[in-house]
Protein backbone atom coordinates (compact mmCIF):
# COMPACT_ATOMS: atom_id res chain seq x y z
CA UNK A 1 0.00 0.00 0.00
CA UNK A 2 2.68 2.71 1.10
CA UNK A 3 4.33 1.83 -2.12
CA UNK A 4 2.12 2.32 -4.55
CA UNK A 5 -0.31 5.25 -2.69
CA UNK A 6 1.94 6.73 -0.07
CA UNK A 7 2.06 7.35 3.41
CA UNK A 8 -1.17 6.06 5.27
CA UNK A 9 -2.54 8.54 6.87
CA UNK A 10 -4.13 7.42 10.33
CA UNK A 11 -6.29 10.28 11.33
CA UNK A 12 -8.27 9.74 7.98
CA UNK A 13 -8.07 6.61 7.19
CA UNK A 14 -6.95 7.01 3.56
CA UNK A 15 -3.73 7.69 1.58
CA UNK A 16 -5.52 9.86 -0.95
CA UNK A 17 -8.83 11.40 -1.06
CA UNK A 18 -10.19 10.00 -4.43
CA UNK A 19 -12.47 12.61 -4.94
CA UNK A 20 -9.61 14.97 -5.29
CA UNK A 21 -7.66 12.62 -7.08
CA UNK A 22 -10.42 12.60 -9.45
CA UNK A 23 -11.38 16.35 -9.99
CA UNK A 24 -7.41 16.66 -10.68
CA UNK A 25 -7.17 13.85 -13.32
CA UNK A 26 -10.12 14.90 -15.08
CA UNK A 27 -8.42 18.34 -15.11
CA UNK A 28 -5.63 17.14 -16.75
CA UNK A 29 -6.89 14.49 -19.22
CA UNK A 30 -9.41 17.31 -20.59
CA UNK A 31 -6.48 19.19 -21.15
CA UNK A 32 -4.77 16.78 -23.04
CA UNK A 33 -7.75 15.00 -24.61
CA UNK A 34 -7.77 15.30 -28.31
CA UNK A 35 -5.32 18.06 -28.22
CA UNK A 36 -2.50 17.78 -30.69
CA UNK A 37 0.30 17.23 -27.82
CA UNK A 38 2.88 17.74 -30.53
CA UNK A 39 2.26 21.43 -29.94
CA UNK A 40 0.72 21.33 -26.22
CA UNK A 41 2.87 23.66 -23.92
CA UNK A 42 3.48 20.79 -21.61
CA UNK A 43 5.62 19.07 -24.40
CA UNK A 44 7.85 21.59 -25.55
CA UNK A 45 11.01 19.61 -24.53
CA UNK A 46 9.59 16.38 -24.78
CA UNK A 47 8.33 13.93 -27.19
CA UNK A 48 4.67 13.34 -26.27
CA UNK A 49 5.50 9.04 -25.91
CA UNK A 50 3.36 7.28 -23.53
CA UNK A 51 6.61 7.19 -21.00
CA UNK A 52 6.34 11.55 -21.06
CA UNK A 53 2.63 11.64 -21.03
CA UNK A 54 2.88 9.38 -18.04
CA UNK A 55 5.80 11.40 -16.62
CA UNK A 56 3.74 14.76 -17.38
CA UNK A 57 0.56 13.69 -15.41
CA UNK A 58 2.80 12.80 -13.11
CA UNK A 59 4.32 15.96 -12.86
CA UNK A 60 1.36 17.85 -12.83
CA UNK A 61 -0.37 15.89 -10.17
CA UNK A 62 2.27 16.63 -8.00
CA UNK A 63 2.01 20.58 -8.94
CA UNK A 64 -1.50 20.42 -7.39
CA UNK A 65 -0.31 19.55 -4.31
CA UNK A 66 -0.86 15.74 -4.73
CA UNK A 67 2.41 14.61 -2.91
CA UNK A 68 0.99 11.16 -2.06
CA UNK A 69 1.12 9.84 -5.77
CA UNK A 70 3.56 7.72 -6.04
CA UNK A 71 2.91 6.25 -9.96
CA UNK A 72 1.25 7.35 -12.92
CA UNK A 73 0.49 4.54 -15.60
CA UNK A 74 -0.84 5.38 -19.42
CA UNK A 75 -2.74 2.49 -20.57
CA UNK A 76 -2.39 2.65 -24.52
CA UNK A 77 -3.92 -0.75 -24.92
CA UNK A 78 -5.14 -3.69 -23.09
CA UNK A 79 -1.61 -5.06 -23.38
CA UNK A 80 0.83 -2.52 -23.46
CA UNK A 81 0.74 0.04 -20.36
CA UNK A 82 3.95 1.78 -19.14
CA UNK A 83 4.77 3.62 -15.71
CA UNK A 84 6.09 6.72 -14.14
CA UNK A 85 7.32 6.18 -10.63
CA UNK A 86 9.06 8.13 -7.92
Amino acid sequence: FYEKYGKFDLNFGIAADYHVLRQQLEQITNELDHAFLNEHPWFTNLAPSSENIAYTVFQQLRKQCLSTIKKVSVQESANFEVSYVE
